[in-house]
């Protein structure tokens, strides 16, 4: 079980740190292993990734940072880890996970992933399951993960080569991922609803993405 959310910046204004912040806290109830995040500035070439052993709060001081005062920020991707499948004391290991120009957060777990490597050619660069997703992604497509990898997935990721400013959302229904838009216009997601109405997010709509 691990925790997935973020925030994508639709309307152009600044980035509510408070609520992100609130939203990561909460998260940290699905895995405190290992914590990450990646930030994209909308002036950027690709997205800044920092993610490190141990507890989301732990990075609180890091997020701030590279955050600001949120108004020069496209996205914040967040994930806290409970490990299953390599070391969380290799930071390779950790999410987002950063391999094949794919930037990858997933709450699940892959079962046929050494499979899948194998078959396309690929390298690994860690040991964690979730990189046979950034493969999968940059080899084949979003289709193709989703009928050929076996295991839960919700997912979130940036093509840090070719759409750098874009984040995509999935699931293959096994975890769960809920989507919502806020009052602002701008739109949040986290692994759970409960988790992202204990957030300080002003929520307008939300739904629970299906495969």
């Amino acid at each position: 079980m691990c925790g997935i959310g973020g925030f994508y910046n639709c309307t152009g204004g600044s980035v509510p740190v408070k609520a992100l912040k609130s939203l990561w806290k909460g998260l940290e109830a699905r895995g405190t292993h290992a914590a990450g995040f990646a930030v994209q500035w909308t002036d950027a070439d690709s997205p800044i990734v920092v993610k490190q052993p141990g507890p989301a709060h732990q990075l609180n001081g890091r997020l701030k940072k590279w955050i600001g005062r949120g108004g020069n920020t496209q996205f914040v991707m967040l994930h806290t880890r409970f490990t299953t499948q390599g070391s969380s004391d290799d930071n390779r290991n950790n999410h987002p996970v950063v391999s094949e120009g794919m930037i990858v957060t997933h709450n699940g777990v892959l079962y046929n992933d050494s499979d899948i490597i194998a078959q396309l050619g690929v390298t690994p660069v860690a040991e964690v399951d979730t990189e046979a997703i950034n493969i999968g992604l940059r080899h084949r497509s979003p289709g193709w993960v989703l009928d050929e990898i076996d295991g839960s997935m919700s997912v979130a990721w940036v093509d840090s080569t070719n759409a750098p400013n874009e984040v995509n959302l999935m699931t293959n229904g096994e975890n769960p991922l809920v989507i919502a838009r806020t009052k602002s216009g701008d739109v949040v997601w986290a692994s759970t609803k409960t988790i992202l109405d204990q957030s300080q997010f002003k929520v307008k709509s939300f739904f629970h993405a299906t495969p």
